[in-house]
């Protein structure tokens, strides 16, 4: 979401539990397996991988809300 404090941060200073993983990272019509240097975009879509339960804290993090 563009009103997501994320936008514009590298992945690795995305405030992410120990046991979350960003698995693939896809922007526009690509998808790749991101690196910690990768700089998110308004628009992004990412792919998690964590314990179940922790959905409210993911989009609270990735949408602003």
């Amino acid at each position: 979401s563009e009103t997501s404090e994320v936008v514009g941060s590298p992945l690795k200073d995305v405030p992410l539990a120990p046991n979350w993983v960003v698995v693939a990272l896809q922007r526009e019509d690509k998808v790749r397996v991101p690196s910690a240097m990768d700089v998110l975009e308004a628009g992004d879509t990412v792919l998690v991988v964590g314990k179940h339960g922790m959905e409210k804290g993911l989009k609270k993090i990735f949408s602003g809300s």
